[in-house]
């Protein structure tokens, strides 16, 4: 199965996202990680690439692994990650993605078992149901 870790420059937002993600999929055991924060306890904001690669191991099958970020340094902090996974790195894709609504996305395809590539995707889709509710979608 297809890991998913979520990247924020606030730990607790990584792990409240984990935590919407897992419930809103209502599937159990999903592989599904935050990362984020620095410091002591992880508490003050910021990124760290060793932490961010700990979470793709906790998450890490053949299947691949999905990684989605925040913002700014979380993108460059992933990609450190990456450097220090070596070759297990080509099995891990980062994804533009928005980060609630692409988490969201990421848990329900986990759930039915999709693979890396349909995850996604589906992910890429998260925000057109609410631009076209919105209206904010120019032609």
């Amino acid at each position: 199965m297809v890991g998913l870790v979520l990247v924020s420059h606030s730990r607790a937002l990584a792990e409240a996202a984990a935590e919407l993600a897992r419930k809103v999929s209502a599937e159990e055991g999903l592989p599904i990680t935050a990362a984020g924060g620095t410091g002591e306890g992880r508490e003050e904001l910021g990124t760290d690439a060793t932490d961010i690669m700990e979470a793709i191991e906790r998450v890490y099958s053949d299947d691949g692994v999905l990684i989605l970020m925040d913002m700014g340094s979380a993108v460059l902090s992933s990609q450190m990650a990456l450097d220090l996974l070596g070759d297990r790195a080509e099995k891990v894709k980062l994804c533009s993605a928005p980060f609630v609504e692409g988490a969201i996305g990421a848990a329900v395809q986990l759930s039915i078992g999709s693979p890396l590539g349909e995850i996604i995707e589906e992910c890429l889709q998260a925000l057109l149901a609410k631009r076209e509710q919105i209206g904010d979608v120019k032609d």
